[in-house]
């Protein structure tokens, strides 16, 4: 083989190392698209995690009675429904709202992924909680009531002092 050739060969496998990873959930008991609107910016958002909330009685008919057990049967993919993306149970409430987030590709107005769930026997994927749903340059990510770094840098906080609940006037950003 010529180095040329050796080269072109390692860059191939190299490439394949970033796509995501095949799937085919076709067979599964439930699935729904999920389209994202409102998003105005003109740049496309590559990775970015979105938030997604499910609660009963959505107009997709949307039941947690339907997954087969707790949420281990949760999965997501891109719109063409052969690449499953990352996501990470926030939190989840079979008598009211379940927040999860989910890494879309490309987020644009308009963008759609899929979620499928209902197939028994199924454990949970590890980008559950290895962090991967914030890999996109997240250093570190706190959801609001925990001190835990959901991110896989393990940059957890700690409690100190006291909380106030009264409201506090801020800025935000700069």
């Amino acid at each position: 083989m010529k180095p040329w050739q050796t080269m072109a060969a390692v860059a191939v496998l190299l490439a394949g190392l970033g796509t995501s990873q095949a799937a085919d959930f076709r067979s599964w008991a439930k699935n729904m698209q999920i389209q994202f609107g409102g998003y105005t910016a003109t740049e496309t958002l590559t990775n970015f995690p979105a938030l997604v909330v499910f609660s009963n009685g959505m107009a997709s008919g949307f039941s947690h009675a339907d997954f087969a057990g707790t949420n281990a049967d949760l999965r997501f993919t891109d719109s063409t429904l052969t690449n499953e993306l990352n996501y990470e149970v926030e939190s989840w409430d079979t008598n009211g709202s379940s927040v999860v987030w989910v890494q879309v590709p490309q987020l644009t107005n308009g963008a759609s992924i899929w979620a499928f769930w209902g197939q028994s026997g199924q454990t949970p994927p590890a980008c559950t909680t290895n962090g991967a749903t914030w890999s996109n340059g997240c250093k570190a990510v706190w959801h609001l009531g925990s001190t835990n770094d959901y991110s896989a840098s393990g940059y957890h906080g700690v409690v100190s002092g006291g909380v106030s609940s009264a409201p506090t006037n801020a800025i935000i950003g700069s």
